[in-house]
């Protein structure tokens, strides 16, 4: 397993390369991640039933102005990233406005925690 230290991801400005560097593929014999025509996109959840405690992996895009807190996201419109097991994984959140939260499940959810950083460039 390859391990990305949070730091050097973000002072080479390269994490989502790294990120996507350490996900499994999917092959035809093989279930992954990744499809073959890229993350995998939710749009099997009616509006109503969405709540980042039940997203499946994957990426899913997303915007609720008035209620993104009882759906247990950290953003009112964003993208949510999922990579979970049966009891462990993580989620990453961007905002339309460059934010991003993170959050950690180890029999739970933990509470989200914006990553913040400067810029380099």
């Amino acid at each position: 397993m390859k391990t990305i230290q949070l730091k050097d991801a973000l002072s080479n400005n390269k994490i989502t390369e790294r990120l996507l560097t350490t996900l499994p593929e999917a092959t035809t014999s093989q279930k992954g991640l990744q499809s073959a025509n890229g993350l995998i996109i939710h749009g099997n959840k009616s509006l109503e039933d969405i709540n980042a405690d039940n997203i499946l992996n994957g990426v899913f895009r997303y915007q609720f102005p008035n209620d993104y807190k009882d759906r247990n996201l950290p953003f009112p419109y964003g993208c949510l990233f999922t990579a979970i097991s049966n009891v462990v994984g993580f989620q990453l959140c961007s905002s339309t406005n460059g934010r991003f939260a993170i959050r950690t499940k180890w029999d739970g959810w933990s509470k989200w925690k914006e990553v913040k950083w400067i810029d380099l460039i």
